[in-house]
């Protein structure tokens, strides 16, 4: 196969969706596969998708929008030395470091600030979650094993327990 052919397939996927493309003639086989980084771009483009959609929006549904998002934030705690814990990343959450370690922490335990207390993966990369209050974990909200969004409660904290 000559090199023009096979930059005529690069061009034809370039622009497209398209992850994988697999092609066969007279016993020539050749395959392009394309990596992660389409799946950046793509996730950055429903993103602008979102801004745009949101920026089309009158003022007045605009305004009416973040006033529900202010609701939300000012939601009061259930009780004022229990605070939450939240996802700062999208991702797989898991309470342990691999499969067969145990727990980083567990319901009941003393935590302080800059503790790693779980792991999340995102894209195969293992990031480290470390606590953003001190205290006693009171409740673990998410299941091993389970996908979190950004910002989504992971742990109920009560901040006024310092020590076992």
């Amino acid at each position: 196969m000559e090199t023009k052919n096979i930059k005529k397939f690069i061009e034809l996927i370039q622009d497209t969706d398209i992850v994988e493309l697999n092609w066969e003639k007279d016993g020539v086989k050749i395959g392009f596969k394309r990596g992660s980084a389409p799946e950046l771009s793509n996730l950055k483009t429903k993103e602008s998708e979102l801004w745009n959609k949101k920026a089309a929006l009158s003022p007045e549904a605009i305004a009416s929008d973040e006033k529900i998002g202010l609701r939300k934030e000012e939601k009061k705690p259930i009780d004022d030395k229990l605070r939450t814990i939240k996802a700062p990343i999208v991702g797989t959450f898991y309470r342990a470091p691999t499969a067969d370690a145990s727990f980083f922490v567990q319901e009941g335990s003393i935590i302080k600030k800059g503790q790693k207390i779980c792991v999340i993966e995102a894209m195969r990369v293992m990031k480290e979650i470390n606590a953003t209050v001190s205290g006693k974990i009171v409740k673990i909200l998410v299941d091993n094993g389970s996908h979190v969004e950004y910002g989504q409660d992971i742990f109920l904290v009560d901040t006024k327990v310092k020590k076992a």
